[in-house]
Order: C-alpha cells, then sequence, then structure tokens
C-alpha cells in the first residue's frame, strides 16, 4: 500500500490486476482526492464503486423539464450503502460522475446524485481504469453533459 503524493491528501492505494484500491481519509473531499488521482495516474475513464462513510453531503435530483437539479444538503455522519460512479473527461480533465445510497443512524435511506461528499470516518473504493476515450459534452436537448465515444487506445 503506498501513500498518494498529492496536495494535501492522505490516502493510500494498492494497485492490482483489477484496478486500484484506494482508501480515503477522515476529512477529504471525495470528488477532489479521486480527480487528483485520476490525474496522477493518467486515467481518463473507468469505474467506480464506493463504500464507507460520508458527511457534509449533497445529494443531487435533476428535474428534466427545468434542466436543473435540486440540491438537498446532509451535514450529519451517513453511511455509504453503496455508490456507483464512472469517470470521463471534461475540457481534459477528470470528471466524476457518482450516484449513491446512504443511510442515516435510524437506517432511513437516500440517495441519488453526489454533487459532493466529505469522508467521515473512511471510505473504500474500487477503481477499474479502462483504456478508452470515453468524454462528456453538453446536450442540448437534456441540458446534461453526456457521454461520446471516441476509438479505444488500443485502436489509435
Amino acid at each position: 500500500m503506498w501513500p498518494f503524493i498529492g496536495r494535501e491528501t492522505l490516502m493510500t492505494f494498492t494497485q492490482a490486476p483489477q484496478g486500484f484500491i484506494i482508501r480515503l481519509e477522515m476529512g477529504e473531499d471525495l470528488h477532489r482526492v479521486l480527480a487528483e488521482f485520476c490525474r496522477a495516474h493518467a486515467i481518463t475513464a473507468g469505474i467506480l464503486h464506493i463504500i464507507g462513510a460520508v458527511r457534509n453531503l449533497e445529494l443531487a435530483y435533476y428535474h428534466l423539464k427545468r434542466k436543473e437539479y435540486e440540491i438537498t444538503r446532509i451535514a450529519e455522519d451517513l453511511e455509504v450503502v453503496g455508490c456507483t460512479g464512472n469517470i470521463a473527461q471534461v475540457s481534459g480533465a477528470p470528471f466524476l460522475h457518482i450516484h449513491g445510497v446512504f443511510t442515516d443512524r435510524y437506517f432511513r435511506a437516500m440517495g441519488g446524485h453526489v454533487k459532493a461528499a466529505t469522508v467521515a470516518a473512511t471510505c473504500e473504493v474500487h477503481l477499474l481504469p479502462f483504456a478508452a476515450d470515453v468524454r462528456r459534452v453538453d446536450d442540448a436537448t437534456t441540458g446534461l453533459k453526456l457521454c461520446e465515444f471516441g476509438p479505444t487506445k488500443t485502436e489509435a
């Protein structure tokens, strides 16, 4: 297991044939640290699975007709029952698209698009990189950034 040498991050990771296993530490910004990790390891596409605990969660629901997100903020500590997401590129930088289900101390579940989260106790991440060109581009019909695909890195 190696510490990740990045700006203000404590996370550690190991690499396996099936990708990376990453342990995030208390207080780390989920999106920022994972995006930094992707930049440092030249990961331009992939999938994520996350379990653990978070606080300062921002969950979003997208109103398609209005083309805008409704955001709910939850400050308390929550269990990450499961998060899944993907990695693509927006303007040449890693873009993480994450959805998740969380429970509070009364086992009430809530879920949606994860806009932001701070690691509470820890988060454990399985990151599986893909050798593919995946970019997100603006879509006028939905108002979202949708995936657009180029040739795989083995085809290029």
